[in-house]
Order: structure tokens, then sequence, then C-alpha cells
């Protein structure tokens, strides 16, 4: 008959305390992602087949890194609109919901009328 062994029980790293501080990101410069957020910075913003002719990805492939590692990973927000002549543009917007947007202004361009005040 077989002999069974006990399996050790392993203790589980203690959990870092939140500060409910935010995270700053932590980008390399010189990158692929790096150049990405650049045009998306600027204020003509980036339209998606000028990040892939720059970074050399597929257009899939910058939709993906847009709504995964900035969106979700970085925690930036990206507005896009359509701009004529370009098609869609994206841009980076450091803004959340602000009295700002209210009035229709979002990060310096374009309009939301969602936000516009009834008054």
């Amino acid at each position: 008959m077989p002999t069974t062994t006990k399996r050790n029980k392993t203790t589980a790293a203690p959990k870092r305390e939140d500060t409910g501080a935010a995270r700053t990101p932590n980008i390399r410069t010189g990158t692929k992602q790096a150049l990405l957020l650049d045009m998306l910075r600027s204020t003509a913003g980036a339209t998606i087949a000028e990040i892939s002719a720059a970074t050399g990805w597929q257009q899939h492939s910058v939709r993906g890194v847009i709504s995964g590692a900035v969106k979700k990973k970085l925690g930036l927000d990206v507005t896009s609109e359509i701009d004529e002549g370009r098609s869609r543009v994206y841009r980076l917007c450091g803004l959340r919901i602000t009295d700002n947007m209210r009035s229709g202004r979002l990060c310096g361009v374009g309009r939301i009328s969602a936000f516009r005040s009834t008054g």
C-alpha cells in the first residue's frame, strides 16, 4: 500500500497596503509604446493608420494597445472624433468629467453634448 505524505502549506505573501495614491505609469523612453503615447499627446492626435505606419504594427494591434495598455493598464483617457479628411483621430485626455466637460469642452478639442448644462 503506497504511503501518502502531507504537503506543506505555503503562506501567502503579505498584501501591500493601498495608500490610495494613484500609480504613475512607468514608461520607458524609446519604445513603440512611448512613441504611441507621444503621438496621442500631440494636439493633432493620431489616426490608426498613422500609428500603424510609425510603429510597424498591424491596425488591429494598434486598437488593442489603445484599449488594453493605454486605457486599462495605464488608466489614461483616450478620446476619438472623426476629423474631416483624416478619418477617426485619437487623442489622450487627462481630464475626467469636470465642469469644463459639462460646459461642452473636452480636453480643449471637440464637444460633448451629453454633459452640457441645460440652462
